[in-house]
């Protein structure tokens, strides 16, 4: 009995060692197919992490309250200057850097200052490249928001370029709300401020007068003033344009923000702020040029660096998009446009000049033109020019089960040629993936900081909150990105991109419920009537459609009883 017992002994150590040979084997064949991150550990980040073990903010490591819970602001970074950072040192590369390599702290001794709090703290565009005070460019100061330097009540004077490395007290901490939900509340970070620290103080629940948004939206050339704040008489192929991307561990957020760049007609009127959740020393960040910009310094992240803000997150803290996108938001200042994107997008050759042309043909001040994106394959030829004909259109929406309730999403959208040439199609929906409006749609609706673990919903609270405000949505007559979904030739690199998921069992709770919709809506809005109809009430100044006006009552032309939205009043 004991020789059979060893046999079997020997036998179920085999088997495991064969399992895990299997789990190395897919270990190694994950590796070899992902593309290489080409990245080097920030090592200021190392002196932060070196700094919260030997006190935190109450002087032991711990959290205010004492307790054993760390201070999550210690594990969000705002990237200094990511791309100095991942590729202007001199043998402090990522791959065989020691944990403690006291040559590389002392390289990057100039790179960033650790400030209150363990925080590093950006010095001015001036000392970075050694200027003296007098010989620096005041836009590019740093920046103080006081009262003087304000054009209308909360509304900041307009500057360009600009950065939020390039400010005093641009961070503020508060206490992170997924930590919140789960009744944590001495969990606390530190985040940018908001351009406009209050936005009901602009909007005041009321739609805003042409005068007030014209105030809103900096210009790249200054006019004879000195202004860079000049409002529609700001020439369009001067109007700058803030991109926004929340990005979770996604290898191709690199290659999202050198398209943006590289393709855009006027890359010097663009900013982009990247929300970068990412595992330190496992992810590229999405500042890192695939090779270091002293030995490539025509790549494009290196070109364009001083207008690549990137926050950067541990991943362990991502709560979801709502979260990730309202960072986004408090990195906006007060550019003239703004546009948000997916980390995995690519965009096509002069995507500024024609999605400013297709906003401003609509010619409503609220517009936002915003859809579902389509795939790329297919979509773009080797030069950058779209390959379609067709757009995609917001108009189709259902509850749907969820784990443990019904939730709101859009579907499946339809995609054809347009019905109308020449024109935006206005729509009842608005999509998170794509947004392009004025600067002020932020201003008036920035995102939901306490929606924790929300995936589906974030588009029914923009989209609602932002109509009832005065907004209109439009879908695009022609895309200018197109999108990396998980299918066809680029499935096998998607599905294995993290998800901010993997953290639901630490938030487990933290959702918020949501709870009626309207079948066969696109009959209506894909038609052309929809818009055909209400566009006729663009109010004379062209601060949106006239709701008020509108006594239209939709029918369902399928189902057998008619159901179906009054026209709604909202503020005008």
């Amino acid at each position: 009995a004991g020789g059979g017992g060893g046999n079997n002994n020997r036998v179920g150590l085999a088997l495991i060692a064969f399992v895990l040979s299997l789990y190395a084997f897919g270990l190694a064949e994950t590796a070899w197919h992902l593309p290489s991150p080409n990245h080097r550990r920030r090592s200021w980040l190392r002196r932060l992490a070196r700094l919260r073990g030997r006190g935190g903010a109450g002087g032991d490591g711990t959290t205010k309250g004492g307790g054993d819970r760390p201070i999550a602001g210690r594990n969000i970074n705002l990237a200094k200057s990511g791309i100095s950072d991942a590729g202007d040192d001199d043998g402090d590369d990522f791959e065989g850097e020691e944990a403690d390599d006291a040559a590389a702290d002392v390289d990057d001794a100039g790179d960033a200052v650790v400030g209150a709090g363990g925080l590093p703290t950006a010095p001015t565009a001036a000392a970075d490249e050694g200027d003296d005070e007098a010989g620096a460019d005041p836009a590019s100061e740093k920046l103080a928001a006081g009262p003087a330097d304000r054009v209308d009540g909360p509304i900041p004077r307009a500057r360009w370029p600009i950065s939020i490395r390039d400010e005093d007290g641009s961070l503020e901490e508060v206490v992170h709300p997924g930590h919140e939900a789960k009744g944590h509340p001495d969990v606390t970070m530190m985040v940018p401020r908001f351009w406009v620290e209050n936005p009901p103080s602009v909007h005041r629940n009321k739609l805003m007068t042409r005068e007030l948004a014209m105030k809103i939206g900096s210009c790249a050339a200054p006019d004879a003033d000195g202004n860079y704040g000049r409002g529609d008489a700001c020439p369009p192929d001067d109007r700058t344009i803030f991109v926004a991307i929340a990005s979770y561990r996604d290898w191709q957020c690199r290659d999202t923000a050198s398209s943006i760049f590289g393709r855009a007609k006027y890359p010097e009127r663009v900013r982009v702020g990247v929300v970068d959740q990412i595992v330190e020393g496992e992810d590229g960040p999405c500042d890192a040029p695939p090779k270091p910009c002293k030995e490539d310094p025509d790549q494009v992240l290196c070109e364009h660096k001083g207008r690549l803000d990137v926050f950067q997150v541990d991943a362990q803290l991502s709560i979801g998009p709502v979260f990730a996108r309202h960072l986004g938001h408090r990195m906006y200042r007060g550019e003239y446009y703004y546009m948000q994107s997916d980390a995995h997008v690519t965009f096509t050759r002069g995507w500024d000049v024609d999605i400013i042309s297709q906003e401003e043909a609509t010619k409503n001040e609220m517009a936002v033109l915003s859809t579902y994106l389509t795939d790329v394959e297919g979509s773009i030829s080797k030069n950058g020019d779209s390959l379609r004909n067709t757009r995609p259109i917001m108009c189709n929406t259902d509850y749907e089960q969820g784990q443990s309730n019904r939730y709101l999403r859009h579907g499946s959208q339809p995609e054809a040629e347009p019905r109308l040439h020449g024109v935006s199609m206005l729509q009842p929906y608005w999509a998170a993936g794509f947004s392009f409006s004025r600067g002020h749609f932020v201003v008036n609706v920035p995102y939901d900081f306490y929606q924790p673990m929300i995936f589906q919903g974030e588009e029914m609270s923009i989209g609602i909150r932002g109509w009832t405000i005065g907004y209109d949505f439009y879908a695009p007559e022609r895309s200018v990105c197109f999108h990396h979904y998980t299918e066809g030739k680029n499935k096998r690199a998607r599905d294995r991109v993290p998800h901010y998921w993997e953290n639901s069992n630490q938030y487990a709770g933290a959702g918020v419920k949501a709870m009626r919709t309207e079948h066969h809506l696109c009959m209506f809005v894909e038609s052309g009537q929809m818009h055909n109809q209400f566009t006729k009430l663009l109010r004379k100044d062209g601060m949106g459609i006239d709701y008020g006006k509108i006594e239209y009552r939709f029918h369902d032309p399928v189902g057998k009883t008619a159901r179906g939205g009054q026209g709604r009043l909202r503020a005008h």
